[in-house]
């Protein structure tokens, strides 16, 4: 089995019902590689459960499987974790950390030892919303048609894969308990409200603060916009503001 889609040319993928759909395409994808890395910031089980059997048989062949993701606004879901760890030759590296490092990155990597590498970089996170009929964009790159963007995007998977800020999943009970509670609604941070008091913005967010205080008491500007990729923390610019 082998992708519908080039393994030379790059494809957008936009879950347009009349294009290759993604999901079909990562379950051939995952068939015909020699590794998969995942980094998604979370994974639901409707994102899982469609490609599990694929990946239990990828696995099963002694093929190894790498898998980075977070707990960041609780979005992953346990069971699907939990599944994972059930796959043999698979590794899963988890964040914990929710105020400053946050992971909003998904790559789907596909390496093959014939050269003929593919990655999926873009929107979607694993989940079936994301992957079926979320309005997501997601781009297929090659080895053979981007090489240095493909060894760029292997570096950045070991440089997080290697980060202190990943944290190495083990198949223990103490892992699995210390995750189900990073998971959980149910936790309570008790030093809320000092860490609000001693809460402060990034040295880029006082940057945008600064302009946005010139655009008002020096231009008389009272409306302005500020344009800022996802994570960089907007609500928190306009709660300073």
């Amino acid at each position: 089995m082998r992708p519908l889609t080039s393994l030379v040319e790059p494809t957008l993928f936009t879950n347009n019902s009349k294009e290759i759909s993604l999901l079909s395409e990562l379950r051939k994808e995952i068939a015909s590689s020699d590794e998969v890395m995942l980094l998604v910031s979370f994974i639901k089980m409707t994102g899982l459960m469609p490609i599990y059997n694929n990946l239990k048989e990828f696995t099963n062949k002694g093929k190894k499987l790498r898998v980075i993701t977070t707990t960041y606004i609780k979005a992953t879901e346990y069971k699907a974790i939990e599944k994972l760890l059930e796959l043999p030759n698979t590794s899963i590296k988890i964040s914990y950390e929710t105020n400053n490092q946050r992971l909003h990155a998904k790559a789907y990597i596909f390496k093959r030892e014939n050269g003929f590498s593919t990655f999926y970089i873009g929107s979607s996170n694993l989940s079936k919303a994301a992957l079926v009929y979320g309005d997501e964009w997601n781009v297929k790159l090659t080895e053979k048609n981007s090489p240095l963007i493909f060894k760029d995007v292997i570096s950045e998977f070991e440089t997080y894969w290697n980060s202190y800020e990943y944290k190495t999943l083990n198949n223990t009970e103490e892992d699995k308990e210390k995750l189900k509670i990073a998971l959980s609604y149910k936790t309570e941070n008790t030093n809320y409200y000092q860490n609000l008091m001693t809460f402060k913005p990034y040295d880029y967010q006082e940057k945008i603060l600064e302009k946005l205080e010139v655009e008002r008491q020096i231009y008389h500007r009272y409306r302005n916009l500020v344009v800022a990729a996802t994570g960089v923390g907007k609500t928190v610019l306009a709660a300073f503001d």
